[in-house]
């Protein structure tokens, strides 16, 4: 593995070494699936304690994951079953940074054509945007009727977003390409995962798959409002003052977590609880500095302070 300086393992330092890495950030902003919990298996041992303890120890503490197919509701009251309560606006994901950003462009008057969950419409509807209607749409067997069902566009459309849609069908894709032909018609992309991961054995096709073939089909390229881009911190920045070098950034992910920690200069400290591995930490920009087995390793080394 490639690297300019070691990375350092949290649990092999001692009292005075840990008083001094606890001394050096105010907030923390912590990835979700593979650090706290795991979508189809619950919390991540020690985890949620982890976090509890930070809390009482004066540290402000938000949560930022890349999936919005699920309602903020939903991770307040997964948070809050789990023990560790974290509240609503303190929970940061792509939806709230496509409305934020809609909203700074003045598209308020033009209509959404989503390719997302009923949820991620919801979010943007109760955020004062409007989508147009997507679906469901009838099963096409002859031109005839492909032919019909692609000239029946809405004129309102101003912009594309692409996340997460388990629904997701020919008719949609191109739907979304004759929008994207219009000139000044916005392409955001919520998420740039190409995969979302259940378990061990089930990995889910992932919404960045879906705009490459977009792109590709449309040579267009979307702004993309999840990490590793620096929108969702924008979100954080209007609500709490972040100072860079004292925020410490959470993840299992090299390339969405600890990239995007590296991009705003926050501390970094990489989980191995997911699915990243650290060989694959190959340059300066998704290098951590630090990295823990799991986030639970943390808690005796934080009790004891």
């Amino acid at each position: 593995m490639a690297q300019s300086s070691p990375i350092t393992d949290l649990s092999s330092l001692n009292k005075k070494e840990i008083a001094a890495f606890l001394d050096s950030f105010d907030t923390v902003i912590s990835d979700c699936d593979g650090v706290l919990w795991r979508a189809a298996e619950g919390p991540i041992s020690g985890s949620p304690q982890t976090i509890n303890k930070l809390k009482s120890l004066g540290k402000k503490v938000f949560l930022m994951s890349n999936n919005s197919a699920s309602p903020l509701e939903r991770y307040v009251t997964l948070c809050e079953k789990m023990g560790m309560p974290i509240p609503k606006e303190n929970i940061i994901t792509p939806s709230a940074a496509v409305a934020y950003y809609l909203k700074e462009q003045n598209l308020e008057n033009k209509k959404i054509f989503v390719l997302g969950t009923s949820h991620f419409m919801d979010y943007l509807r109760e955020a004062g945007l409007h989508c147009s209607e997507n679906g469901p749409y009838p099963i096409v067997e002859d031109l005839p009727s492909l032919m019909r069902e692609l000239s029946n566009l809405d004129s309102d459309v101003g912009t594309v977003v692409i996340d997460t849609d388990p629904n997701i069908n020919f008719i949609k894709m191109m739907k979304a390409v004759q929008y994207l032909k219009r000139p000044d018609c916005h392409f955001i992309l919520a998420a740039s995962d190409v995969s979302a991961i259940l378990t061990k054995d089930l990995n889910l096709i992932g919404p960045g798959c879906f705009s490459a073939l977009l792109e590709k089909f449309t040579g267009r390229s979307p702004i993309v409002m999840g990490k590793p881009e620096v929108y969702m911190v924008h979100l954080i920045e209007k609500i709490h003052p972040l100072n860079p070098s004292r925020t410490l950034m959470i993840g299992d992910s090299l390339d969405h977590d600890i990239l995007l920690g590296s991009h705003c200069g926050f501390q970094t400290l990489f989980v191995l609880s997911g699915h990243g591995a650290l060989e694959d930490a190959t340059d300066e920009n998704n290098m951590p500095k630090y990295f823990l087995n799991k986030l639970g390793d943390l808690l005796p080394l934080l009790s004891s302070q």
